[in-house]
């Protein structure tokens, strides 16, 4: 009996928050803070799902967090 699926790495975990955080921020509308930001661009947001693939595909750690900034970048970190 083969149970390698019951198996879930901590990378998996902090990879599935990484993913929640991001379609989170898809869901920015204008004055998303209370302070007047505009979300990310498209653009913006484009770039950050290359490099969060990218990372996947090279089996890099996930980033600790993915949270986008008032002046509508997306640091990873």
């Amino acid at each position: 009996m083969n149970h390698s699926h019951d198996y879930e790495s901590p990378e998996a975990g902090q990879w599935e928050i990484c993913n929640q955080q991001m379609s989170n921020i898809r869901s920015y509308e204008f004055d998303w803070n209370d302070e007047g930001a505009s979300p990310p661009s498209k653009d913006v947001l484009r770039q950050a799902d290359s490099v969060i693939q990218k990372l996947q595909e090279s089996r890099q750690p996930p980033p600790t967090y993915c949270l986008a900034t008032d002046e509508g970048n997306l640091p990873t970190i």
